[in-house]
């Protein structure tokens, strides 16, 4: 008879590890930050954001203040596109662009180019679509 030898398995069995979830194992060490760099350029990416949104999207267009009775004119006139009232303010918009205060008005100053005593100081007429009272 013929000795046999005993097979042996050419590749031995391996033990599966457990994948690794990213938890930390033991509080050996605390968390470590970002590097300064990744910092820094977090930093300009948010600087060049901030000029990008500022120069795609400027602010909408400056509303001219008018007094309530202009604006009862204006809706009179239906030159009133949209309104928005909180309180005793108002904000919306014309149809048409508006100029105020009218350039008649500037006419009707006194000779010498100043308010009258008590009265509010006079501003430049302006032409906007948008308002606030």
């Amino acid at each position: 008879m013929k000795a046999t030898r005993p097979t042996t398995d050419p590749a031995p069995t391996r033990r599966a590890n457990p994948p690794e979830t990213g938890a930390p194992k033991s509080s050996d060490s605390p968390p470590k930050m970002p590097p300064r760099r990744t910092w820094l350029w977090f930093l300009l990416v948010v600087v060049v954001n901030y000029f990008l949104v500022r120069s795609l999207m400027p602010g909408g267009e400056p509303s001219v203040t008018v007094p309530y009775t202009f604006f009862k004119q204006e809706v009179t006139k239906g030159n009133v596109r949209a309104i928005y009232a909180r309180g005793d303010t108002m904000t919306g918009r014309f149809k048409t662009p508006v100029t105020y205060p009218p350039p008649s008005a500037d006419k009707s100053a006194t000779s010498k180019g100043e308010a009258p005593r008590g009265a509010a100081p006079r501003t430049s007429p302006r032409t906007a679509t948008s308002f606030t009272t």
